[in-house]
């Protein structure tokens, strides 16, 4: 009993339990491996607060771990895969029956646990394969492998109506057949639970908001096949990988992590959450009845609060985002954004307005796709940031429209320094609108033939420039193209008339950097006087002793 011992040295007067749902009995006390519980219900009626619950590894319940004591923790005992909460049940086959006037659609009555009709929604596997949301019973008739179901009642029963994978029959195909029962699978996220959870995998769960959610400490664990969102964070999660949301079927987006404040007066203000080795994967062969992959309506971390309430620092940690969108905030009232070494292949650092005092990325490597994001997009009805940095990272732009940067914030402060920033023939400009701002060490390479770097307002004077030791190449003119949008949309075609310009880029340099391979996150410079410079990102962020001093000024170890 390795994990009691340490229980012992932390709190004499703490409790654990056992359960296993192979070998546990409810008849037993839950004291020993040997001697566990077999459910998790028998578990909640047994535990207080501050108590250890060990789940059996390779053990399975189709219940929900909801609603424990302030101080829960639940880790794992044993050998083999994590223990898995399960929001779904295995339906009798023979209790489907023939949909009128279909050829391909079966129907079955099925009551359920969701606990209200706000945010939830059926659903449906079928030998482990989640069967696709459809829009009506006709949609369901024409497709194999998809489902239909009106929004739930209030318990149940409803009708879910299945086309099934190849067009089988349910009473005899002898296929597994699942759908959604219970709203959650593990929910310690009430804003006073501070719980500890480790190693654990909760999967399709009814509720959108979340199969693994947690207000303390969460590491180790996997939320799989959630309904729209997978984990809820706030505090500290380590390791942890969401996969397999569910397309958005209305509107929004599916957000494997969520970052959420929203009791007043019942959770402090200010708290801080950190997110650290954590991936995000929707799977991007998932198609989304909104239109295009799930992967294209998938935010993969998101923050928001209701307006009253205001989190800290959010901070992101050699976080990982798998053909998605990297960053969001919604609504949400935030003191600090902070990301190191984060990486994305679309990158988007703010698409919504949000109060946020401060910005800061530090590394990372990300792709930008499509004409609207930009890598760090603040437009002019944003209220904040008042401080925006970036150094070291990388980003390469594909899809035209402004970008990869567009910042318009009469007042903010942006310092953006050795990044190296790449656009495809239909990248884009940046434009450096309003703002003050230091551009230097950068490495800017386009392939278009627009304008490279736009700087100034349209209208008043709301920008201040700094800049050096840059390198630009845009293979669209043969060089680098600027414009002073602030004086008549006066464009400079070389280095030579932009510095007489604007007295700045004293010693920048317009040469080809000489990127190895930046469409395919290669962002490797070959050029030595654009090494000598000092400009672009260095290839391992730890090598850079500015980003790192950064990094000790910004960064959190806990929450």
């Amino acid at each position: 009993m390795a994990g009691l011992a340490g229980d012992l040295a932390d709190n004499v007067a703490r409790r654990w339990y056992y359960v296993d749902s192979s070998s546990g009995s409810d008849a037993s006390n839950g004291l020993s491996p040997g001697t566990a519980f077999s459910t998790l219900a028998k578990a909640a009626a047994e535990v207080a607060a501050n108590d250890t619950v060990y789940l059996a590894r390779g053990g399975k319940w189709r219940e929900e771990l909801s609603a424990w004591p302030k101080g829960i923790t639940v880790h794992t005992h044993g050998s083999g895969d994590r223990p898995i909460i399960d929001g779904s049940d295995v339906a009798t086959n023979g209790d489907f029956s023939k949909t009128g006037g279909r050829t391909n659609v079966y129907e079955i009555e099925w009551t359920h646990d969701f606990g209200g009709t706000e945010k939830v929604a059926h659903r449906v596997w079928v030998d482990d394969t989640r069967l696709s949301r459809v829009s009506d019973v006709a949609a369901c008739d024409a497709k194999a492998g998809s489902f239909y179901a009106d929004t739930p009642t209030e318990a149940g029963p409803d009708t879910v109506y299945v086309h099934p994978p190849g067009s089988t029959v349910p009473a005899s195909d002898s296929k597994v057949y699942e759908l959604a029962r219970r709203r959650y699978c593990l929910q310690l996220y009430d804003h006073v639970n501070h719980a500890t959870v480790r190693g654990i995998q909760g999967q399709r769960n009814a509720h959108a908001d979340g199969a693994v959610c947690v207000d303390g400490h969460a590491s180790d664990c996997r939320a799989v096949d959630g309904r729209i969102h997978n984990f809820f964070i706030r505090g500290l999660g380590e390791d942890l990988y969401a996969s397999g949301m569910e397309p958005p079927d209305v509107s929004g987006a599916s957000i494997p992590f969520v970052t959420h404040q929203s009791a007043s007066g019942v959770s402090p203000n200010g708290r801080d959450t950190i997110l650290r080795r954590c991936t995000a994967d929707p799977y991007d062969t998932d198609l989304s009845p909104l239109g295009g992959t799930n992967a294209a309506n998938t935010i993969g971390f998101y923050s928001h609060t209701n307006g009253v309430q205001q989190l800290g620092t959010v901070q992101f940690e050699d976080c990982d985002v798998v053909s998605a969108c990297l960053t969001a905030y919604g609504a949400a009232q935030v003191t600090r954004a902070v990301y190191y070494r984060c990486d994305c292949t679309d990158a988007r650092y703010a698409f919504s307005p949000f109060p946020v005092n401060e910005l800061v990325i530090i590394g990372g490597a990300t792709g930008v796709i499509g004409a609207n994001p930009d890598w760090i997009h603040f437009p002019s009805d944003f209220e904040v940031p008042n401080t925006i940095i970036a150094r070291g990272a990388r980003s390469y732009k594909t899809g035209g429209g402004k970008g990869p940067i567009s910042i318009n914030i009469v007042g903010t402060t942006v310092s953006i320094t050795r990044c190296t920033i790449a656009t495809d023939a239909s990248g884009g400009y940046s434009w450096l609108e309003n703002g003050s701002f230091t551009f230097s060490n950068n490495v800017m390479y386009g392939v278009n033939d627009l304008t490279m770097l736009r700087v100034g307002p349209d209208s008043g004077a709301g920008v201040s420039f700094t800049a050096d030791n840059n390198c630009y190449w845009n293979d669209g003119y043969g060089g680098a193209t600027f414009q002073d949008y602030a004086s008549g949309l006066t464009n400079y075609l070389n280095i030579a008339d932009w510095r007489a310009a604007t007295g700045q880029e004293a010693n920048t340099i317009v040469e080809d950097a000489l990127l190895a391979d930046p469409a395919n996150g290669d962002f490797t410079i070959g050029n030595p006087n654009a090494i000598a410079l000092g400009a672009g990102a260095l290839a391992d962020i730890e090598d850079d002793a500015v980003a790192q001093a950064l990094w000790e000024q910004y960064r959190l170890e806990s929450a």
